[in-house]
């Protein structure tokens, strides 16, 4: 009896323990529910934050994907523009170099035409003296003006001895300047051919131009080559001085010899 008792009484206390340790449990549990709830709650704000964050990334991301491409084309207008500029650069000195190599054969022309200015002063300087001769000289531009006097009789257009004996002084200075064409230019005063002298020559054209080839044939049979001789007849359509007086019209009456820079080749 006290045997059957006893197992009851300890059947109770088991009950009633078990109960208790099953309410602990619950209780914790319970906390525990609410504990998570809470960080899901958290993590779930979280979430929304870092997936607003995660956006406004990528949208920046974009921003600066859009301005690395407008950067790199940018960069490529000036990497183009550079090249250029480069480009341009080499060709201005280049321009640069065949100006200074212009310059410097344009300096040294000018030194030896200036020279052969000189020298013919020297030589013909009796007759520059006389007034038959006149030199000028305008860049590397050379200009010897005999009178028709000292060339040619009148109303002829064959050289005579006096003038032979001045161009042979022109032409040593002629053969220097290998660099030069030579025309030779034929000028009259405005007065009318006379009637003696119509059938040879009809006109002051005719005679200015038959004296300018003789004195180019004169230059050629000197040496002179004759691909750089051009005889030209002016006629009295480009007087230096007034037709109106006897000493103008003898200064009209002449023969220029213009050294020119040579032709290019075709």
């Amino acid at each position: 009896m006290k045997m059957k008792s006893f197992s009851l009484f300890l059947a109770a206390c088991t009950l009633l323990l078990t109960s208790c340790v099953s309410k602990k449990v619950h209780d914790e549990l319970w906390v525990e529910q609410i504990d998570c709830k809470n960080h899901l709650s958290e993590a779930r704000k979280e979430l929304v934050t870092l997936k607003g964050q995660n956006k406004l990334l990528q949208e920046k991301t974009r921003e600066v994907e859009l301005r690395n491409e407008e950067l790199s084309k940018t960069n490529q207008i000036l990497v183009t523009k550079n090249q250029t500029y480069a480009n341009q650069q080499l060709e201005n000195q280049s321009k640069i170099l065949e100006l200074k190599k212009e310059k410097a054969e344009t300096e040294e022309k000018l030194v030896f035409t200036s020279k052969t200015y000189d020298d013919l002063i020297q030589t013909l300087k009796e007759e520059i003296k006389e007034g038959q001769i006149r030199i000028g000289q305008k860049g590397d531009r050379l200009t010897v003006n005999v009178s028709n006097q000292i060339l040619f009789h009148s109303g002829s257009a064959q050289v005579q001895a006096k003038g032979k004996s001045v161009l042979k002084k022109v032409v040593k200075a002629l053969k220097k300047m290998k660099d030069k064409r030579i025309l030779v230019e034929g000028h009259t005063d405005n007065l009318p051919i006379t009637q003696s002298l119509k059938k040879k020559f009809p006109s002051n054209w005719d005679l200015s131009t038959a004296r300018a080839t003789q004195v180019v044939r004169f230059l050629e049979e000197q040496g002179i080559n004759p691909e750089r001789l051009t005889a030209s007849g002016r006629g009295e359509y480009a007087p230096i001085a007034s037709n109106q007086t006897r000493e103008g019209r003898k200064q009209n009456r002449r023969i220029e010899i213009i050294l020119l820079p040579l032709l290019p080749k075709e």
